[in-house]
């Protein structure tokens, strides 16, 4: 029809010529041969994402919803084509969005929880061997922290999921195998739709923190200590 011309900017009787084949890069050929032994066997009723080329040589990508009829006495397969190229591009560029910020919060030096408003873990970005993400998940966050610190926990989370606060703490946690550090918590709520769905929780570890500030603040030491003799150095001279 005119609408298929357009779509591949061929006149209709240029259209007339054409393999089901040339309106498709060679590359995607085994596709286009999987899609239609699909469609002509009913296995599947609508293709997604096909890639197609226009006469000027341009890509762009169709869902190709196929119909079985019967005209004449015969049997047909009608194609119904959609061009989808901009849903595409939109949904790559989010897929690439998402696995980097995947990667971020995977190797970010902290831990990222999400909980829902009793403490359960539902997320959490990374653990340390030899401990599994998914003996981790289903726990109660506050199973992690050291008993004293608990009700501090319990205080934040009631704060973020109830009253939408965002808070900080510092609390004494075993998220790490067989090793108890203390943290800097922020408990701040998660909203959906303008709706609490749970708390995120990003925990810092503040024994690291302290143990670079001191190893920084001895090299500082080191070096004005250094700076020191050489200027007596100098002076003897």
């Amino acid at each position: 029809n005119a609408a298929l011309c357009k779509m591949f900017g061929y006149s209709p009787a240029e259209m007339e010529t054409k393999k089901f084949s040339d309106l498709h890069i060679p590359e995607a050929a085994d596709l286009i041969g999987r899609q239609l032994e699909e469609h002509l066997d009913g296995t599947t009723v609508l293709a997604k994402n096909i890639p197609c080329i226009t006469k000027e040589s341009y890509l762009f990508y169709c869902d190709i919803n196929a119909v079985h009829a019967d005209l004449d006495g015969k049997r047909h397969l009608i194609g119904i084509l959609r061009d989808v190229t901009e849903r595409k591009r939109l949904e790559d560029g989010l897929r690439a969005s998402e696995e980097g910020l995947r990667k971020l919060i995977q190797n970010i030096p902290g831990f990222i929880f999400d909980v829902d408003g009793s403490g359960t873990i539902r997320f959490i970005n990374r653990v340390d061997p030899p401990n599994f993400t998914k003996d981790t998940l289903g726990k109660n966050l506050c199973e992690l922290v050291d008993p004293q610190y608990r009700k501090s926990l319990e205080d934040a989370l009631h704060d973020a999921f109830i009253k939408r606060k965002t808070v900080t703490l510092e609390i004494k946690a075993r998220i790490r195998r067989h090793h108890d550090d203390s943290y800097f918590a922020y408990a701040a709520p998660a909203i959906n739709d303008g709706k609490v769905t749970g708390v995120s929780i990003v925990a810092v570890n503040a024994t690291s923190l302290r143990e670079s500030e001191i190893q920084k603040d001895a090299l500082t030491m080191q070096l004005i200590h250094s700076e020191k003799l050489a200027s007596l150095g100098t002076l003897s001279a």
